[in-house]
């Protein structure tokens, strides 16, 4: 198995980000974003199971509004710029508490946790 890669992360979402808008413009490109998002969260995955939780979260709500939802990619982009910056960023025990401006446009359950899709792995 590979090492997980904050820059293929990061590679992955801005393909993702990319896509999305040409998706918007008329272009058939879901399938592709889909996977991109995907990959991102499995390339994360190795470093931060919540962060892997919350691509793949954002992934399905998008896919559940037929493309009509906005996923905050500047957000997450900047989480990971600060993750990067730190010495030890590859240990994910000293990473930063997710900023909720990650979490935009998903729900909090009734005991303050954000709603994240825990079911099948579609």
């Amino acid at each position: 198995m590979r090492k997980p890669c904050l820059q293929c992360f990061r590679k992955h979402m801005g393909n993702a980000a990319v896509l999305l808008e040409e998706v918007y413009d008329g272009y058939q490109y879901r399938f592709l974003v889909i996977g991109h998002l995907d990959q991102a969260a499995q390339e994360i995955r190795g470093f931060s199971s919540e962060l892997a939780k919350l691509v793949r979260a954002h992934r399905i709500q998008l896919q559940n509004e037929d493309f009509d939802y906005d996923i905050p990619f500047e957000a997450i982009d900047t989480y990971i710029d600060v993750v990067e910056r730190m010495p030890d960023h590859d240990e994910p025990t000293a990473w930063p508490v997710i900023p909720d401006e990650c979490y935009r446009g998903l729900d909090k359950r009734a005991d303050g946790c954000w709603d994240l899709y825990e079911g099948d792995q579609r």
